[in-house]
């Protein structure tokens, strides 16, 4: 492919000359999968990305990566450079799903991004486009990360019906929770007539999030469960699937039952808190847990980019924030990103704070 790489922008002058030898060694060597996941990583990355910021270098990136994996079948590494992809564009992918995805840092009543960076949302959608055309929807079934990616970049009907077969495959946990989320999002994506054996707590909490039966004692069990499993949904914290899974569940019932959850979750939080695992966990899964929860709850509200008044809140919300700040005196970077502000603060005070979760020490 000739491409005029001087027609772009990237973080550094160096940058835009580096970009295409490093794509040329990418579809040209046979190193292992973790030396090509460190070069992704630790060279190529910052040629492309600087802290929040994507230059449209990654146009181009992007294209060459599709050409070389479509048209010339180089797909060694490409499960590699779809994760590397959506490590790019992670802050966009939280931002379009809310849940089951790593949370991100977000300003106080903060616009959607794609609403601040029209641009950039531009980029993202290309890399929509780029899973699309090189994962296509097939009855095969997908490995964990495809599924992961799929769902959270699509929520078109063939592709959830594609999920709901490989269901009946392999990959049960993740399939279901990428229907899950899908449905989340779009309400009218369904399963139907789906017939599992219900195998692990993971299992439980798919069918949970589906809104289908499951085991409810087994599922809050879960909640104080901050297990580490090998798959990206919520990164991988069993006591966050749970979060989510029970609070969706939880709204398709009475204000008791969703107050009920709200308290098996806050009681799940504070028994993960007590076993100081911070200094073992890189994401401390509590945090995680708090942040679904706003999302789920806050949904509607988030990057609207105004203040909440708090006295306009429905029952559920105005328990949970009351609860949150009154009792447990803390705080979410969503629900600052849905605009409500903790009591005393000014929006220039939140947006300055280092870890929300410590404003009240």
């Amino acid at each position: 492919m000739k491409i005029n790489w001087q027609y772009y922008q990237a973080p550094n002058k160096d940058a835009i000359e580096e970009v295409s030898y490093q794509l040329d060694y990418l579809f040209s060597t046979e190193d292992s999968s973790e030396d090509i996941e460190c070069f992704l990583y630790n060279e190529l990355a910052p040629n492309i990305k600087h802290q929040t910021k994507i230059y449209n270098i990654i146009e181009p990136v992007i294209e060459v990566m599709d050409f070389n994996i479509r048209q010339k079948g180089k797909v060694q590494y490409k499960n590699e450079i779809l994760n590397f992809l959506g490590y790019i564009f992670q802050e966009y992918i939280r931002d379009e799903n809310h849940i089951l995805v790593t949370p991100i840092e977000y300003q106080a009543a903060a616009l959607k991004l794609s609403l601040q960076y029209s641009d950039e949302f531009e980029f993202y959608k290309r890399f929509q486009t780029f899973v699309k055309r090189v994962f296509p929807d097939t009855i095969e079934s997908k490995m964990a990360e495809v599924i992961f990616y799929k769902s959270t970049l699509d929520d078109s009907p063939k592709t959830f019906e594609t999920l709901i077969y490989n269901a009946n495959l392999q990959n049960i946990g993740e399939s279901l929770f990428a229907c899950g989320l899908m449905s989340f999002k779009n309400p009218n994506l369904k399963i139907h007539n789906l017939k599992l054996t219900q195998q692990d707590s993971i299992t439980n909490l798919g069918l949970c999030i589906n809104r289908m039966e499951y085991d409810r004692i087994l599922a809050i069990n879960s909640l104080s469960t901050p297990t580490q499993h090998p798959f990206v949904w919520g990164n991988g914290y069993e006591c966050v699937l749970a979060t989510s899974s029970l609070m969706i569940d939880s709204l398709h019932q009475d204000l008791r039952c969703q107050e009920n959850t709200v308290n098996d979750i806050m009681n799940g939080y504070e028994a993960i808190k007590d076993m100081k695992l911070d200094e073992d966990i890189d994401f401390p899964p509590h945090k995680f847990m708090l942040e679904d929860l706003s999302s789920v709850l806050f949904q509607e509200h988030l990057g609207k980019g105004r203040l909440l008044d708090p006295k306009k809140l429905t029952e559920i919300q105005s328990y949970f924030y009351n609860l949150l700040s009154k009792e447990y005196r803390t705080h979410t970077y969503t629900l600052l990103y849905a605009g409500l502000v903790p009591n005393g603060m000014t929006i220039e005070d939140a947006n300055s704070i280092d870890d929300i979760y410590n404003c009240y020490n």
